[in-house]
């Protein structure tokens, strides 16, 4: 590798913000997601799809939030540490979780027809 390509991994080795922005945005899409699956189902429009998720709703509104806390902050938790040591790979790991997430997620809404409910 040439010199320059060098110094760039050494400043970004060094020089990172509190949180990527890819980090940001998969929290954000998270935090989507679970908004509008919670107002999904208190609206009785949508039933909670994931069968892991659906046990933890059953326990009550505050089990599943912790255990959605849980489920995005530590992956995130990991990236980050992982982004001081490996930029470039955690950057490229973070945009296909963006992207896979994205596309579960349309694939979800489109097979639960919930664009064709009718509101209440």
């Amino acid at each position: 590798m040439h010199e320059t390509g060098n110094i760039t991994h050494a400043m970004e080795h060094t020089k990172h913000p509190a949180l990527a922005k890819e980090s940001c945005v998969l929290l954000v899409i998270c935090l989507l997601d679970f908004l509008s699956t919670a107002w999904l189902i208190i609206t009785d429009r949508a039933i909670e799809g994931n069968p892991l998720m659906s046990f933890y709703l059953s326990n009550g509104w505050e089990t599943l939030v912790g255990v959605k806390i849980l489920l995005v902050a530590l992956p995130i938790f990991v990236a980050e540490w992982g982004r001081r040591y490996r930029p470039r790979f955690v950057r490229r790991a973070l945009r296909f979780a963006i992207a896979a997430y994205l596309g579960i997620y349309a694939a979800a809404l489109v097979s639960a027809d919930v664009f064709t409910l009718s509101i209440r």
